[in-house]
């Protein structure tokens, strides 16, 4: 189930989350033992080295739940893996009160498009509940690891224009160059557009303490 609503977790996390207190040996013979019967297949790739795990089509029917994604981009497995661990910082402080996944985002956006008029659709990274002044407000999640141009998150911005369901757009980067770029083309949107507020963190704060 875990696997199932977080799509990915790494040795560790499964460890922390599912196996409290169990030696690293034991989770590691377990894991395997579920590889081997192709339950569980693990995906190679991070920068650090760790081993990610996520469910088979086996592995969901067994459990009966869904697979949340059956393929997983090299090129944003680093990018997939830091949300994740934001995501978790963020439940396990209390803030994050509920969290739709990009891949769920999608689906969702397909079914109610179609597959031709979805692919001009922004998907965002993450979409969560917060709350503020004792109501539950959805806030928009971008994790931003590389600069984009400004026209590309103007475009981004204008697409909330007028979406009153949505609090804020919170982008998340590693740096001040990124986000002096996010919100340098939000101040030019707002003028034109009415759009929702933005939320600027150093993803590295974030992580270090969550509230």
């Amino acid at each position: 189930i875990k696997l199932s609503n977080y799509g990915m977790l790494s040795t560790r996390q499964i460890g922390d989350i599912l196996f409290n207190g169990v030696a690293k040996t034991t989770v590691l013979r377990r894991l395997r033992l579920l590889e081997n019967g192709h339950y569980l297949k693990r995906i190679l790739g991070l920068e650090s080295q760790e081993v990610l795990w996520v469910l088979t089509p086996k592995g969901a029917a067994a459990a009966e739940v869904e697979v949340p994604k059956r393929h997983w981009s090299k090129s944003m497995l680093e990018h997939d893996f830091r949300l994740l661990k934001l995501r978790l910082a963020l439940e396990g402080a209390g803030i994050a009160r509920s969290w739709l996944p990009e891949h769920q985002i999608r689906a969702d956006v397909f079914i109610r498009h179609g597959f031709r008029n979805s692919k001009d659709k922004h998907i965002p990274d993450g979409l969560m509940s917060v709350e503020v002044n004792r109501i539950h407000e959805p806030v928009v999640v971008e994790m931003e690891l590389t600069m984009k141009e400004a026209k590309r998150y103007q475009h981004i911005f204008r697409r909330y224009e007028g979406k009153v369901g949505v609090h804020a757009i919170w982008y998340v980067a590693p740096n001040r160059t990124i986000l002096q770029q996010v919100l340098s083309s939000w101040l030019k949107v707002k003028k034109l557009y009415r759009v929702p507020e933005l939320y600027l963190s150093y993803l590295d704060e974030v992580m270090a303490d969550p509230r």
